[in-house]
């Protein structure tokens, strides 16, 4: 059933350390008023610099907040920082500004220029300007949730037997995650889609969907720049974006919005020569029923698939090229099925859960596991249970406002009635002096 180096970590009975990845979360949110349209207000000023904090951010537009945590890995504590960061943003806003909580924007001016690019420095702005006068300026607007993965040290060191160099136990280890996550993207998109529909001038006419989506966002209709990338290796991944770059296909390597990235140096060359540090996944729509975009049973079952992928048995390279192209298929087609109806792949979804949860029984995990599963596989029994058909049955008019605006409001009057968000700056600490700072808030 197991890997090689899978039965080499259950023999040292070491599981527990499998699942002690270091977790990171970056969430982007619009920041809009109080009746539903882009703020024209600045970055907040009492965060500083946007281009300077690495904690409260923006990315694309001025509006598009992007909160960043420190590692942990504890998935509990990475939501706290969440929580409190997410929190730190909301105190720090105009009275009267607002979080917007779905993945798909506002409804856009019709003239796009009144929005601001966000200011970011020279460089940053100018690849913003390049990438509008390629792209329909509606696709860099949507948000998400992307969770950052490494190897912990103490399996690092375990498994450092089975490789030369920990350069190869890292692009191994990463290696074999973005392939498993690749091959069951289109599952999470079906778990966690919560993208049905978009606001006015999102689309253009010719373009716009016949009917809602599971996810809009994870489809070709979503986000980003339309390039797929290479899995079967960091050396594969870094060549076929310097490929793309090279053909005029991207921009620049962060052009590239795939649903994973593989991350570490600053540059491509630096990559491939070093290796990954980590992994960045981007498959995630915001949960617009967690004032920060991401619940607990999420996390935790981005952990489990973790541990899972990482204990099987990697995909053969005869059959690795077919495997992800058909997982893209798949992902494609999940994307846009109407969230009513039952997934096209409800039978290999419910066989994978069967495959997981004998992984949970086999390697007598918590039983909160199984609870976990056994809440999932509901939704697979039941589309009307997954988030983007629970959002249909507040569509007013073909539109999400009213609905997104309830929910900014409520998390917004609930953050503000807590009074401990002024005990640090987070434009001057440290990774390590934020979560000390963080901790003491919990």
């Amino acid at each position: 059933m197991f890997s090689k180096l899978g039965d080499f970590i259950i023999q040292q009975n070491k599981v527990a350390t499998l699942f002690d990845f270091n977790i990171g979360l970056e969430v982007e949110m619009h920041r809009i008023t109080q009746d539903g349209k882009f703020s024209r207000a600045p970055y907040p000023k009492q965060l500083g610099n946007a281009q300077f904090n690495p904690w409260i951010t923006t990315d694309f537009l001025e509006t598009m907040s992007e909160v960043v945590t420190p590692q942990t890995t504890d998935p509990k504590k990475a939501l706290r920082y969440l929580a409190s960061i997410n929190g730190l943003l909301r105190t720090s806003l105009q009275a009267s500004e607002l979080l917007w909580p779905l993945s798909m924007p506002p409804a856009l001016p019709a003239d796009t220029s009144e929005l601001t690019l966000s200011k970011r420095g020279p460089q940053m702005e100018a690849y913003f300007q390049t990438w509008i006068a390629k792209h329909r300026f509606a696709q860099g607007t949507p948000c998400g949730v992307h969770i950052n993965l490494s190897l912990n040290d103490s399996l690092c060191e375990l498994i450092k037997r089975h490789f030369p160099n920990e350069m190869l136990i890292k692009n191994y280890a990463y290696e074999t995650l973005a392939q498993g996550f690749i091959s069951y993207q289109w599952l999470l998109t079906y778990l966690f889609g919560a993208s049905p529909l978009a606001e006015k001038n999102y689309f253009a006419p010719t373009t716009k969907p016949p009917h809602p989506f599971r996810s809009i966002r994870q489809s070709d209709l979503g986000f980003g720049t339309k390039f797929s990338g290479d899995y079967s290796s960091v050396a594969a991944y870094v060549e076929r974006l310097d490929m793309g770059i090279a053909t005029g296909q991207l921009i620049e390597d962060h052009d590239f919005h795939g649903p994973i990235r593989f991350k570490g140096p600053k540059t491509l060359a630096d990559l491939k020569r070093v290796g990954a540090q980590y992994l960045e996944l981007r498959m995630l729509d915001l949960d617009p029923t967690s004032p920060q975009g991401i619940k607990l049973d999420t996390l935790r079952f981005i952990i489990l698939l973790a541990g899972y992928f990482l204990l099987m048995p990697p995909l053969k390279k005869s059959e690795l090229e077919r495997t992800l192209k058909q997982a893209e298929q798949f992902n494609q087609a999940v994307a846009k099925e109407d969230p009513l109806d039952k997934c096209s792949y409800q039978a290999e979804a419910l066989d994978f859960f069967e495959s997981l949860h004998h992984f949970v029984t086999t390697l007598r995990l918590n039983k909160s596991y199984d609870t976990l599963l056994e809440r999932l596989r509901q939704r697979i029994l039941m589309p009307r249970s997954t988030p983007s058909a629970q959002m249909l049955q507040y569509v007013q008019a073909d539109s999400l406002q009213t609905y997104a605006l309830k929910l900014a409001r409520t998390y917004q009057k609930q953050i503000v009635a807590i009074e401990n968000f002024e005990m640090f700056d987070t434009r001057t600490y440290t990774a390590a002096e934020l979560s000390t700072a963080l901790d003491a808030l919990s």
